[in-house]
């Protein structure tokens, strides 16, 4: 990725703030008060980062930090065994800081930091200190940025900085220099560049983006356009990724900033997009129309231990690296309610499901669409599974880098609703009941499923689950232990339970959603 430059006029920001401090008399922030004794004009400048390479060329500048209302700094003031520890927020309208502060020995010690801390553990600090740096140390050590710093709350949470006050007694001012305890990485992109993006859990697995989107490039801050930025610990080195790639951060200095490389790598997560020529958009990314009209499913497994022998075998066959699994954005005939089958019969190759560990272990919704196309001929037998094939030939995907669509089965099933719904998982059993012969159900309000996957679905053009209906049927590819030859799998969600339960295979009809391998 192309290295920018960082284009800021040098400057530093200082608030000649007058606010006159006491805690025996009434605040007034709107007119003159006495300045007797203990009562001082406080100052901040708050010193910003500095470039902390200087062989980045081109013309570069300090990057200040500006305070806005009702931002709160914390003053600590040791008189001898007392310590006193008090906030002061900043009133952008009146340009001063408003606080409780009365300093009645001149010798006393006064520390600041920023943001204030209600919590702040006295005990941590070091009253011996002579400087900010001691008096701190143990702040600065515990201190953490936050890990996503892409709203402008986290990212001010994140600026830990600290100074010690200076007292003037004759002109009765108080003067603080807040100075960094963090350091600052940066990354600028140009959203005109592409490039050739790649799975980190595969280099091979490759496609081209037109442009870096910067759509969302959390957990950074937006600073300015096509730049971001996110407070790090100084000296240390991280890795961040986000929708747009990974962003590896080397080691920097205390109060400086440093430009960032971004390389194109996408860590594969539930919930990304998966285009119809095999790319993947992030999960966190909005879809542009365009990209919307190029997206066929949503990723739900990325445990290659998830998918089943048939499908890793199909994607080994044609050199293709097992990655995971891709949820339809489309029920089967365009969302027609369809029976299993015409008759009534054990299919052979369908492993029955009795228990609810064989229903979770049942990952093999390939191999069992297989075994239906096997006896069904001429496509007249397995209406559904007629549905699915025809699926492959109306919707595309890209075939050289997946299995075909198939219907999946209890446990992939499962997993979707696991991993993009918040569905129990196998070891839940709170509000969980047995009724038997295979049929399962949790007492969940199931909505707060349809809620969680139909939010994922909703950001593409995606056929919702539950279309606004109390209650959501879906064959699965599989068969129950008893009466295997009359009925075969389903998942129900109505307004109170989900179910994991049987249908009669001929009399009964339910709509489909099919899945593929990549």
């Amino acid at each position: 990725m192309k290295r920018l430059n960082l284009y800021i006029s040098a400057f530093s920001m200082l608030f000649s703030l007058s606010v006159l401090t006491a805690c025996d008399e009434e605040e007034n922030l709107f007119g003159n008060r006495d300045t007797s004794e203990g009562m001082y004009e406080l100052s901040v400048t708050a010193m910003g980062f500095v470039p902390g390479d200087a062989s980045q060329g081109g013309e570069t500048g300090n990057i200040a930090v500006s305070f806005e209302n009702d931002d709160a700094i914390g003053l600590v003031m040791v008189d001898g065994e007392k310590v006193t520890h008090t906030r002061y927020m900043y009133k952008h309208l009146l340009g001063k800081w408003s606080g409780d502060l009365t300093v009645k020995n001149p010798e006393a010690k006064i520390f600041a930091y920023y943001p204030y801390d209600a919590k702040l553990d006295l005990s941590t600090l070091n009253t011996q200190g002579t400087n900010a740096s001691e008096f701190f140390a143990q702040l600065v050590a515990n201190f953490a940025p936050q890990a996503d710093q892409s709203t402008e709350e986290n990212f001010k949470k994140s600026n830990l900085m600290i100074g010690m006050a200076s007292l003037d007694e004759a002109k009765k001012s108080l003067s603080i220099t807040l100075d960094p305890a963090m350091a600052l990485a940066m990354v600028k992109v140009d959203p005109s560049q592409g490039g050739t993006m790649y799975l980190e859990s595969d280099p091979n697995y490759t496609w081209e983006v037109e442009g870096v989107s910067t759509e969302s490039l959390a957990p950074f801050y937006t600073f300015a356009e096509n730049t971001f930025v996110s407070y790090v610990k100084p000296e240390t080195e991280k890795t961040v990724s986000t929708a747009s790639g990974r962003i590896v951060v080397t080691s920097i200095a205390k109060g400086t900033y440093q430009e960032c490389d971004m390389s194109l790598v996408h860590v594969l997560q539930a919930g990304d997009f998966y285009m119809n020529d095999g790319s993947i958009v992030g999960k966190d990314a909005a879809l542009t129309e365009e990209q919307k009209a190029k997206c066929i499913g949503i990723v739900f497994q990325t445990d290659v231990n998830r998918i089943g022998e048939a499908e890793k075998a199909t994607l080994e066959s044609k050199g293709t690296q097992p990655h995971g699994l891709v949820l339809s954005l489309k029920n089967v005939k365009n969302n027609q309610a369809l029976p299993f089958s015409a008759g009534k019969v054990d299919v052979e190759g369908i492993t029955n499901s009795g228990t609810l560990q064989e229903c979770y272990e049942d990952i093999n919704g390939l191999a069992h669409t297989q075994a239906i196309y096997s006896i069904d001929f001429d496509g007249s037998l397995y209406p559904v599974f007629t549905a699915v094939k025809e699926f492959n030939t109306t919707y595309y995907r890209p075939e050289e880098k997946t299995t075909e669509w198939f219907l999946p089965s209890i446990g992939q099933f499962w997993d979707a609703l696991i991993n993009l719904g918040g569905a129990p998982a196998k070891e839940t059993t709170t509000g969980f009941q047995d009724k038997g012969d295979g049929y399962f159900y949790w007492r969940i309000n199931s909505n707060k499923v349809f809620d969680k996957i139909n939010m994922v679905l909703g950001k593409a053009n995606s056929d919702l689950l539950g279309l606004g209906n109390n209650f959501e049927e879906l064959w699965v590819a599989g068969e129950p232990v008893v009466d295997a030859w009359k009925n075969a799998r389903k998942v129900l969600f109505n307004n109170g339970d989900l179910h994991f339960n049987v249908a009669d295979k001929k009399e009964k009809i339910y709509k489909a959603r099919p899945i593929l391998a990549f």
